[in-house]
């Protein structure tokens, strides 16, 4: 049958089952890529994690970003580290960096604190990232993003 002309037979037209079949999950990978860049752009979400659309293409991740905090006690503030008991709240502002994040983990450590008998009026937590210098490869760490809790007072 030359091309152009209709098929009677309808033979080479997808079915609308097969055409749904092939195009909906192209739809949800196409979506999941565009939301998982979009946190990683917009809302500090590492490219290694939700779905990991751009991982290899950047080091921002774990290995790279570190939590530090710090108590103020009656000395003013202190740098504690990260307990052990408190890896995977760490890991989860490391990678995801949500205000609520912050605030479990803040709680966690400030209970900590207390239940140890220090008195301790807040925790500040920052969230830092290594980088490279584009020139002279130097490493140097950046913090991005800090928040304070505060104790009932």
């Amino acid at each position: 049958m030359p091309s152009g002309e209709p098929d009677p037979a309808g033979e080479g037209i997808p079915a609308r089952g097969e055409l749904w079949a092939s195009v909906v999950p192209a739809a949800v990978l196409v979506a999941v890529a565009l939301t998982q860049i979009g946190l990683a752009r917009g809302a500090g979400l590492s490219p290694w994690k939700g779905g990991g659309f751009g991982m290899f293409s950047t080091l921002d991740a774990r290995p790279f970003r570190h939590v530090r905090i710090s108590v103020e006690g009656e000395n003013g503030w202190e740098t504690v580290g990260v307990p052990a008991w408190a890896q995977a709240e760490a890991a989860s502002v490391e990678t995801f960096p949500r205000r609520a994040a912050f605030e479990r983990l803040g709680q966690e450590v400030l209970l900590a604190q207390w239940s140890r008998g220090r008195a301790v009026a807040a925790v500040r937590i920052e969230l830092w990232r290594d980088e490279h210098d584009p020139v002279t490869l130097k490493a140097v760490s950046r913090r991005i993003e800090e928040h304070v809790i505060r104790g009932p007072r």
